[in-house]
């Protein structure tokens, strides 16, 4: 009984990757309920959209899942707003389960979700976990326009990275977000986080912690999100 009364008090997320036919989705979702231990999932979602596998197939796996009770709830990562339409208008005409999530990158540099994404997730009311608030490490103040970048960092590692936010924008992104974080007396992670989490439209924030410390900051910048101070600093970012 005792375990059973923590179960409940966490929300359990896990995902599939492509490809996405019926067999992967639902031997996915038994080997994730034997490792983690438990009955079910409450939020099994779709990691990318996949060329290769017609979504009425991946949506009608999903379905009998949460019809089997092994799931309870269906939700996609990396989807573009015309993805997640299409998934929407297959669970209407076909009665399925419907994307209750989506998972996008989001942050100070990366917003291109503002223009469809998340207009049709309010219009929908379908949640948005935005995950990459710190865009990959960029908005920590590690790397500079026309400098070398330093070695172990993730850019260094994941060198993919770079041509995302290495841009004459993201670089001035970057230099306007130092420049209001020595005003303002707040730390260039602090205001990044605190941003993302003060969008009314933005439901939950994934972060890659790899420490305690990492996980307080989250705090720290959700009090911050919701200070008056910060209203006045928002102008500043957006």
């Amino acid at each position: 009984m005792e375990n059973r009364n923590c179960r409940d008090q966490i929300i359990l997320a896990t995902k599939v990757a492509i490809p996405l036919t019926k067999k992967i989705i639902i031997a996915s979702v038994e080997e994730s309920l034997k490792r983690l231990k438990t009955d079910h999932i409450d939020l099994f979602q779709l990691h990318s959209w996949d060329e290769t596998t017609p979504l009425e197939e991946s949506m009608k796996a999903l379905n009998g899942l949460v019809e089997a009770g092994k799931i309870r709830y269906v939700g996609c990562s990396n989807f573009s707003a015309e993805q997640l339409e299409e998934s929407l208008l297959i669970s209407n005409e076909k009665e399925f389960a419907r994307m209750n999530s989506v998972q996008p990158p989001y942050n100070l540099v990366q917003r291109e979700i503002e223009s469809d994404l998340l207009p049709l997730c309010e219009e929908q009311q379908i949640g948005v976990i935005s995950y990459s608030p710190l865009a990959a490490g960029f908005m920590t103040g590690k790397y500079q326009r026309g400098k070398n970048v330093p070695e172990g960092t993730r850019f260094d590692v994941i060198p993919g990275h770079q041509p995302i936010y290495f841009t004459d924008h993201g670089f001035s992104v970057l230099e306007k977000l130092e420049e209001i974080s020595k005003e303002a007396g707040q730390s260039m992670v602090q205001l990044a986080l605190a941003w993302v989490l003060a969008q009314k439209r933005v439901s939950s924030m994934l972060i890659g912690a790899r420490n305690i410390s990492q996980v307080d900051q989250v705090f720290e910048a959700q009090k911050l999100s919701q200070s008056d101070e910060f209203r006045t600093i928002m102008d500043q970012l957006n």
